[in-house]
């Protein structure tokens, strides 16, 4: 990347690693690289001062801390990338942060001799089946990221989940999603229950590190956050765009489908179908769950 630059800066705070760098650089067709030995913030903050300013900023921040432990937290990295990003993008239009090896699950099933495969941009197959995705979302400058990996889920009740009609399993033409995805359980007999897995993985994946402790005090301020923010309405739901939904149940007056609209949690409009009878005009219902909650308690009022 820096061969294709004008000028290249190599910032780096270990002195020995500066002299590998001066000696390593022409070898690299690199020879008119300038190379500072200091610390990244006092990089940033005489750049800040002199006005100086960059295409591009590529940071590989390292990943253990003082104790030489890996850490997995961006904020936890050093230099604390996030803490400095606000300045870094004042001094350049684009920042590339190098964040990997962090956590490869990948690598830790392997190593329990699961013959893990990574597939695509976020998915994790076996012998041709997943058992692990990922998923992101994007809102603004802010992202959430999670994982999930599959130990004894009930496959029946996954492929009435996602075999819904107009769905991205049914687009793709697949038939069947059981025959798609699998359970770590089968190929890790010497785990009995999920609580040993979980144990191991921890195990493999901090490297040997302890379990970091929080106080009582720590627990009750993640506690409240969670109550008073991760679990309101407005985080859910708040900002959710429009979907449309159709659920179809047999019940005992016949076999009733809906069809509900829903914009940020509300019911905006629904419709009923189906070869049932009943006591209530079922337009009369539609008009009272307009603007309801798309919830089951909300609904039920």
């Amino acid at each position: 990347m820096a061969q294709g630059a004008r000028q290249a800066v190599y910032v780096e705070r270990q002195q020995h690693l500066c002299d590998i760098a001066r000696h390593n650089l022409p070898l690299l067709g690199l020879p008119d690289a300038a190379v500072v030995c200091c610390e990244a913030e006092d990089f940033i903050a005489k750049a800040e001062a002199d006005g100086t300013a960059f295409d591009l900023i590529y940071i590989d921040p390292a990943r253990r801390d003082t104790h030489g432990r890996k850490t997995y937290a961006i904020e936890d990295c050093t230099p604390d990338v996030a803490r400095l990003m606000p300045r870094l993008l004042s001094l350049a239009p684009r920042v590339v942060v190098k964040l990997s090896p962090m956590l490869d699950h990948t690598a830790a099933l392997r190593t329990l001799g699961v013959p893990a495969e990574l597939s695509g941009r976020n998915d994790i197959f076996v012998e041709g089946r997943k058992v692990s995705g990922y998923a992101a979302r994007v809102w603004h400058d802010r992202s959430i990221v999670h994982g999930t990996m599959m130990y004894d889920v009930d496959l029946d009740t996954l492929s009435k989940v996602l075999d819904t009609p107009g769905s991205k399993m049914e687009a793709k033409g697949i038939s069947s999603v059981k025959s798609r995805v699998a359970n770590l359980k089968e190929y890790l007999p010497q785990f009995p229950s999920l609580d040993e897995l979980q144990a191991k993985l921890q195990e493999i994946l901090s490297d040997g590190d302890e379990m970091m402790t929080m106080s009582d005090e720590q627990i009750a301020q993640i506690k409240t956050i969670a109550r008073e923010k991760f679990a309101s309405w407005d985080w859910i739901y708040g900002h959710s765009h429009e979907a449309d939904l159709n659920h179809k149940r047999k019940l005992a007056c016949g076999t009733v489908e809906a069809r509900v609209c829903v914009d940020r949690g509300l019911i905006t409009r629904i419709d009923f179908a189906g070869d049932f009878l009943g006591d209530l005009e079922s337009g009369a219902v539609s008009e009272a769950l307009k603007g309801v909650k798309y919830v089951k308690d909300a609904v039920l009022e």
